[in-house]
């Protein structure tokens, strides 16, 4: 039998579908929704923020909860498995992570203190780099973890993946530049680097990673290598110490750039 909050979401999601909730509008506070109808107002948080979750509402700070500009037949269109009447994202979908085991309620809470708290001087544009007490404790982080000295002016805090692309070629790339890319790597980046007008040269990826070797003697000519040395994506492997030499003599050699995308180096099935 479906939580309370999964039955107040689905009940959100068809009103949304049935266009009885019209794109942009303001729902009621959790509050208020919580006193009318008799249940807990976390239970309609974690409605909230299921939905927030799966792109079907939105919030905007003070103002409230609002129905996504997002059209229900454009999310429709996003990869899903029939549950009865209730369309979910597919299980082990790439980049998607356990939405179900998300601390809503926790979240829900921190957000709602940060927003007590802010001053008017928070409400004036923000820095285009990111929140500047953001990148000082990432900075920080780095420091104890990586050993990585670097300063809060040299990070920049980005939408994600194709943000960060996108913007790395605009500043590096000339037309026609080569870069290797692992084959198969993670496909959901390929339109952001063709999009800059920088070409896909795929390179093979064994048991240790990226065939450098394959790489050089193919397009040695190349100017940017992109890479998944901590977990390859979608294998898993690592790239091995030989061939990150390998690659970093290369890149020396030719004055190319070495584009890390480290989104799971910290992961470990065991320990911290």
């Amino acid at each position: 039998m479906d939580a309370r909050y999964q039955q107040i979401a689905r009940q959100l999601k068809a009103a949304i579908t049935s266009g009885e909730l019209k794109t942009g509008s303001r729902l009621p506070s959790s509050r208020t929704w919580a006193q009318e109808n008799g249940i807990s107002r976390t239970t309609v948080e974690q409605a909230y923020g299921e939905l927030v979750a799966q792109g079907w509402l939105e919030r905007r700070g003070q103002a409230g909860t609002f129905v996504s500009q997002t059209s229900p037949s454009a999310l429709a269109e996003t990869p899903a498995v029939q549950h009865g009447d209730e369309h979910e994202p597919k299980p082990f979908q790439m980049g998607l992570p356990a939405l179900d085991l998300f601390p809503r309620a926790l979240w829900a809470r921190l957000t709602g203190r940060r927003l007590r708290t802010q001053s008017r001087f928070d409400l004036t544009l923000g820095d285009p780099a990111g929140e500047a007490m953001l990148r000082q404790a990432i900075a920080d982080y780095l420091r104890f973890s990586r050993s990585i000295e670097c300063q809060p002016e040299q990070i920049f805090i980005t939408s994600g993946y194709a943000q960060s692309m996108s913007l790395i070629l605009q500043t590096l790339a000339r037309p026609g530049d080569g870069m290797w890319v692992e084959d198969p790597g993670f496909p959901l980046i390929s339109s952001a680097i063709e999009g800059e007008g920088v070409q896909r040269l795929p390179v093979p990826v064994d048991q240790n990673g990226m065939d450098i070797e394959a790489a050089i003697a193919r397009w040695p000519q190349a100017r940017f290598a992109l890479l998944t040395p901590a977990h390859q994506s979608p294998l898993g492997v690592a790239l091995s110490l030989p061939r990150r030499r390998q690659v970093l003599a290369w890149a020396a050699q030719q004055a190319a750039w070495i584009i890390e995308d480290d989104y799971d180096s910290e992961f470990r099935y065991h320990g911290r």
